[in-house]
Order: C-alpha cells, then sequence, then structure tokens
C-alpha cells in the first residue's frame, strides 16, 4: 500500500529501466516516474509521410541537422595530401564525430606512402577549396587537458524526446506498421476517422491532437477535439475545411490552430513577421513549391505527398489582394519567373497558401499573393489537363492517372521565397527570405524534403503552444506565432540560416537618391 514515490527501504529495492533494462534504484525510479508524468499526450492521426514524420519528431530525440560545409572541404583538402585509392572497395564512410549531428561524407581511403605528399598545383579545380582551408588544416590541433571523465554519448534512437507520449491513429492499419517498426515508444491504434465515437473514446486523455490525414476528415477530427477536451492541429490548405474549424472553434475550452504546416503555416509566419518589420507595407509576396531533384518528364514533377491536396490546390479560387481589396482569382494564372539558388523556375496561383493572412492584412497591405513554384513548362501541361481536357471536374479521375504514372521520389527539395516591398523610416526597403531545403537523413532515417517542413511547421507550432507562447483556447491564427520564437525552436531551426540558427538574414534593398540601390543586411 506504499506510494510508488516512496523513499523507505531505497538502498534495496531494484527495477528494471523502461529502456535498457538494468535494475536502477529507487531514487531513480523516483525522478524516472516524475519524468513521465511530464510528458503530454499527442495524438498524431494519420500515417501517411507527413504523419509519420510528425509522429517521428515528436517522439524521437532530434539531432542537430544545420551542418557546416567547411566539413565536406576539409576532407576533399585532406585527400590531396597523399595518393588516393581509386578502387570503389577502397572508399570508406566517414562521419563527423561531433553529438547530434547527421553530416556524412565520404573520402577516399589514404595508402601509406614513403613519398612526399603531392601538391596541388595552382590552376586545378580544387585549388580555390584548398587555399581557402589549408591554413587552418595545417594548424596543430589545439592542446587540451586530459579529462578523466568519459563523455557523454548521444542519446540512443531508442530514448523518449523527453517532451511528448506520441499515439498514431489511422484508419488503415496496415499505414500503422512503420510507426511501430520505425518509432520506439509510440503507440498505434486504428480507428475509423468517419466514426465520432470511437475517435473520441481513442482521443480520451490526450493534450492535442494534430490532424496529418485526408483534408477532408479534419471537420469531424475538430468536432471530437472539442468534446473531449484536446488541443487542435491541422495541415490542410484546404479554405472551406479552415472555415468550419474557425465556427468549432467559437466557445472552445482548447486552442484550434489550423494551417500550421508548410503552406500554410511558416510561410504565413515568415511572411506576417517581414511585413511587421516595417512602417507601410506596398506588397507580400510568398512562393513555395515542393519540387523534385532531378526531374525526368515533360510535367518536371514528381508526386511527394497527398495527391489530392496537390490537385485541391489547382483547382479552388485563391484569394490574393489587389489595390487593398481581398479579392478571389482564378488557379493557373499571373505566371511569373524567378529563380532561387540558380534554379529557374516558374510560379502561378495555387489555392491555400495564405491562410488567414489575406483576412488578417485585408485593407492594411497594397498587393499579396500566394504562389506554387514549379520547373518552366509545368503550369502549360496543367492547363490542358485541367481545363482542355476536363478533368479540373473529375479530380479524383486526374489522381488516379497522377498516381498511375507519375512516380514518387525521395530525392525532392523545397523552395521557399518571401519578399516584402515597403518603407522604413522613410526609406524604400524589399526584405526577403529565400531557402532551398533538401531531402536529408535526421535521426538515423532518410526524410524528404517536404516530410522535414510540413513536420518541423507543426511539431514547432505544437511546441510554442504546450510552452504557453500562443493562446490556449480558441481559434489561433499563425499570424500570432512570432518570428524568433518559432526560428529558435529544435523544430524551427529546420527553416534557419546554416550559420546562424538563431536568427535568420534577411536582404533589405534601399531606395533613394535618385534610385541608387544599396544591399544591406536586416535581421529579424
Amino acid at each position: 500500500g506504499s506510494s510508488p514515490l516512496s523513499t523507505q527501504n531505497s538502498s534495496s529495492r531494484r527495477t528494471p529501466h523502461p529502456e535498457t533494462g538494468r535494475p536502477i534504484r529507487e531514487r531513480s525510479r523516483r525522478i524516472l516516474s516524475i519524468a513521465n508524468m511530464s510528458l503530454r499526450r499527442v495524438a498524431v492521426m494519420g500515417s501517411g509521410k507527413i504523419g509519420r514524420a510528425c509522429a517521428f519528431f515528436l517522439q524521437v530525440p532530434i539531432p542537430n541537422t544545420l551542418r557546416s560545409p567547411c566539413l565536406l572541404f576539409r576532407c576533399l583538402v585532406a585527400a590531396q595530401r597523399g595518393p588516393l585509392a581509386h578502387s570503389p572497395t577502397q572508399l570508406t564512410p566517414a562521419s563527423h564525430k561531433a553529438p547530434y549531428t547527421s553530416l556524412r561524407v565520404w573520402r577516399p581511403r589514404l595508402q601509406a606512402s614513403s613519398s612526399p605528399p603531392p601538391t596541388l598545383p595552382v590552376g586545378s579545380p580544387l585549388h580555390p577549396i584548398q587555399s581557402a582551408v589549408a591554413a587552418e588544416l595545417q594548424q596543430p590541433p589545439p592542446r587540451t587537458a586530459p579529462s578523466r571523465r568519459r563523455p557523454r554519448p548521444p542519446p540512443p534512437p531508442t530514448q523518449r524526446s523527453g517532451s511528448y507520449d506520441v499515439t498514431s491513429l489511422d484508419h488503415e492499419g496496415a499505414n500503422l506498421y512503420w510507426i511501430k517498426d520505425n518509432i520506439p515508444g509510440a503507440s498505434t491504434r486504428k480507428v475509423s476517422f468517419t466514426d465520432a465515437n470511437a475517435m473520441a473514446k481513442a482521443l480520451e486523455g490526450h493534450d492535442a491532437v494534430l490532424a496529418a490525414g485526408p483534408f477532408w476528415h479534419n471537420p469531424m477530427i475538430a468536432e471530437v477535439c472539442k468534446r473531449v477536451g484536446a488541443h487542435y492541429l491541422d495541415l490542410t490548405e484546404d479554405v472551406s475545411v479552415t472555415q468550419k474549424v474557425k465556427e468549432l472553434a467559437g466557445g472552445a475550452g482548447t486552442a484550434f490552430i489550423p494551417q500550421c504546416g508548410l503552406a500554410p503555416g511558416f510561410i504565413t509566419i515568415a511572411g506576417y513577421n517581414l511585413a511587421k518589420s516595417l512602417d507601410t507595407v506596398q506588397d507580400l509576396r510568398l512562393r513555395v513549391g515542393a519540387l523534385p531533384r532531378f526531374p525526368s518528364n515533360a510535367l518536371k514533377y514528381n508526386l511527394t505527398w497527398s495527391t489530392s491536396g496537390l490537385i485541391n490546390e489547382y483547382i479552388q479560387p485563391c484569394e490574393a489582394i489587389v489595390n487593398g481589396k481581398l479579392i478571389s482569382v482564378p488557379p493557373l494564372e499571373n505566371l511569373e519567373h524567378c529563380t532561387i539558388e540558380g534554379l529557374e523556375l516558374e510560379s502561378f496561383n495555387t489555392s491555400g497558401g495564405l491562410g488567414t493572412l489575406a483576412e488578417t492584412l485585408n485593407g492594411r497591405i497594397g498587393t499579396l499573393d500566394y504562389k506554387t513554384l514549379r520547373f518552366p513548362g509545368h503550369r502549360d501541361i496543367l492547363k490542358l489537363l485541367l481545363n482542355d481536357l476536363g478533368y479540373a471536374k473529375d479530380p479524383e479521375g486526374l489522381g488516379r492517372v497522377f498516381e498511375r504514372s507519375i512516380p514518387a521520389t525521395d530525392q525532392d527539395q523545397v523552395a521557399v521565397f518571401v519578399s516584402c516591398t515597403g518603407e522604413k523610416n522613410g526609406r524604400l526597403l524589399e526584405r526577403t527570405y529565400a531557402k532551398i531545403i533538401r531531402h536529408r537523413e535526421i535521426g538515423g532515417v532518410p526524410w524528404t524534403a517536404i516530410q522535414i517542413t510540413t513536420a518541423s511547421g507543426a511539431c514547432c507550432v505544437l511546441d510554442l503552444l504546450m510552452e504557453g507562447k500562443l493562446p490556449q483556447k480558441g481559434f489561433v491564427r499563425n499570424e500570432e506565432v512570432e518570428w524568433d520564437d518559432f526560428i529558435g525552436n529544435r523544430f524551427g531551426a529546420n527553416f534557419a540560416d546554416a550559420n546562424d540558427p538563431s536568427a535568420h538574414a534577411l536582404r533589405a534593398v534601399e531606395t533613394g537618391g535618385g534610385g541608387a540601390h544599396n544591399g544591406q543586411t536586416i535581421r529579424m
């Protein structure tokens, strides 16, 4: 009848550790019990690509994914210090030894040789790299006093993140096998997304619910969250679904935060905070594109996320602010061309990317629009399929054609571009955020760029909600997320600058003095 936190006979009582299996003292068990009591229970609805990423990021400790390109340069230059092994069998993997890093590079194994190391002549293709870091490589390593304490290894992949106890729910049991095999400690449960009573029973006792399944199920999930008293978050870009969620949020005792993925989501947060940094805003342009790294078909596209969500944004009307007024514009129109980090891209109207930003800035800004980025030529083929061949009236049929004919890819990239023009202290400024995020390995598991960006946005907003940095009840807009809170978060760091994870450098262009442009760097 004694309490589990009792300290009596602590020296003689042993309890196996839930992860290592080793016996632990009662005092350690008390600390472990208290830590487990503080875990927030989160339910992730849907175990598709994005749902898997959300569940993994919340359950498993995420290493530091910000990497320095200088590490690769060092390996390239170091390889010039001796004869190279040309046989593929003599290539050995090398990993950076710092904890919490996912950088892996391949370097040739250096063979022993009595001859002096060859020098790299001027004019060689690697000479700029060598000259950039040769001085650093020739410096002797710093002398440090030997430590008697054994360095603490990074946490094993089976350890919990310490913040969340994740339950993954799906209406198809086959989708849950990946969760069971790859996310230690996560619970799984099969539940119908059309049975409100079954969902209410499954979600009882959870602090928050993240809807990552088909967007048409979100209104019922939100209704169940209101019934059981759980916070609600989703990733949808559908405007009508968001309106229903907003209506359900009225009078709720918990927070309802729709559209908190990538676009809408992060793009809304970045755009609104750029606009807030200026005194007056003339125009705000938001551009996002999920693209393949190596396109090989006429569409120059591969499937990387929900096919139904993709087609939905191609056929639904789009919101925009033109001349200070909120209007509806047709999809696939207003074609533009741009270049981001050397990629030649086109952009055109698509639905849902603004989220609630258009409503928030209505009457306060001259021009606001959102467009999807694609490789040139993509838009024209879509207009043929949707308008000329009539697939706009048969989105399910077009979805079957896409899934049958367009292969998926794990080698993708996400291009993000935000540009805001306005006045600051009487000067005309343009502030820009531009970044390309590519697929990579996180936590020992390979993830696509769309998984990383979408899950990072949703998990970051959930973190901020649990930390009390967002309103705890009612309808919450993404515009209420502060940039510093987002980019300083462990998940939001995936959108930060690689050299400065706490702030992102923004380019400001000053116009004045007869139209001269002078570049300067401003940090938000």
